[in-house]
């Protein structure tokens, strides 16, 4: 990963989307690497670290199992919100505003292409309301 390249990315832009599939409950790793090695003292936090401050980040995801098993009675037993929390905090931490997240569930069934094509227009109505709040 070119850490500078990706620095410089961000700099250059105010409005990012990190789209992933939602891995065992959490982020995959290499995106928990890109966080790591991307998000460096100095740069993205501490007293001199502010390159990201005022920017707005949302994350897209897929998710395997059904939207209804993420709530605290159901088989997940913790909302998509308690999940995506430690993103949310890092956010914060660097002084990124976290937008509100968008998923796609049941990506481990077989979709149709009408809920294939949903899903896409809807995606691109997310995209679009983000960068317009």
């Amino acid at each position: 990963m070119d850490v500078c390249r990706e620095q410089e990315l961000l700099e250059t832009h105010d409005h990012m989307m990190l789209q992933f599939p939602l891995y065992w409950y959490s982020y995959p790793p290499l995106l928990k690497k890109w966080f790591d090695d991307v998000f460096t003292h100095g740069w993205a936090y501490g007293s001199k670290g502010n390159r990201l401050k005022g920017k707005r980040m949302g994350l897209a995801m897929s998710i395997g199992d059904k939207q209804e098993n993420y709530a605290k009675d159901r088989s997940i037993g913790y909302s998509v919100e308690e999940l995506v929390a430690p993103f949310v905090a890092s956010m914060n931490h660097v002084g990124v505003k976290a937008l509100p997240h968008y998923a796609v569930y049941g990506a481990s069934f077989q979709a149709t292409d009408e809920e294939i094509n949903r899903s896409a227009e809807e995606y691109m109505r997310y995209i679009k309301q983000s960068r317009d709040s």
